[in-house]
């Protein structure tokens, strides 16, 4: 048998293994993160549960543009340009996320067979650095807005006086959006960059001779 021949039947063991993971992983009910499992229970799909979320966001801004008197100020960027970039950065991260989700699951599966488990034993470890810390999750939303939020937004500069008290308050509301989902999003993925940097740490069945183990790692 060629070297390509060993190569292309790895690589299909490999791909196998990780589908029958991948397919233990969907069946199985799992928790997800905090925002995302939010976002999984909406009965719509996610594109437009992200679409109805900016709707709402973007209709609170011109019903307090409406309290303040001010609805021809839509049409200033400088004046509503805080409040959509904060709209468009929660939606990015909301649309984004599954892809880093699954990027995070894939590095998991490239482990499988460089470890000495079976698939039960394999799928309790993938479980658990997958499981969410629903603390974790909650005290970095609330930092995100503590600590991002004074020092990226600043409130306190905010003219309240200045005739758009409505628009201010709308304002300070989608911020703290922007930056919890900001705290929430640089601990989830410090934690699973932690997470799976810990299968590297575990007796890999490595050989520096045989490059066709690498493999997996190198996905």
């Amino acid at each position: 048998m060629t070297a390509h021949d060993k190569t292309t039947n790895m690589s299909s063991r490999v791909y196998i293994g990780n589908q029958k993971l991948k397919r233990h992983m969907t069946q199985k009910p799992r928790a997800y993160p905090l925002i995302e499992a939010a976002i999984r229970r909406s009965p719509l799909s996610r594109l437009w549960t992200i679409t109805a979320i900016a709707g709402v966001l973007l209709l609170l801004l011109v019903l307090m543009a409406s309290l303040d008197g001010k609805l021809a100020s839509l049409l200033d960027w400088s004046v509503v340009r805080p409040t959509f970039s904060n709209i468009i950065f929660a939606s990015y991260i909301l649309v984004v996320y599954p892809f880093m989700l699954r990027s995070r699951e894939t590095a998991v599966l490239a482990f499988k067979p460089l470890l000495s488990l079976d698939d039960d034993a394999f799928n309790k470890v993938a479980e658990n650095i997958l499981k969410p810390n629903r603390r974790g999750e909650w005290a970095a939303i609330i930092l995100g807005i503590s600590v991002l939020g004074v020092i990226f937004f600043q409130p306190w500069t905010l003219d309240w006086a200045s005739g758009y008290f409505w628009m201010n308050v709308h304002e300070v509301i989608t911020t703290t959006i922007g930056m919890s989902l900001m705290g929430w999003l640089i601990y989830d993925a410090s934690v699973g960059i932690v997470r799976v940097s810990r299968l590297s740490r575990r007796d890999l069945k490595l050989n520096i001779l045989d490059t066709e183990t690498l493999a997996p790692v190198a996905v």
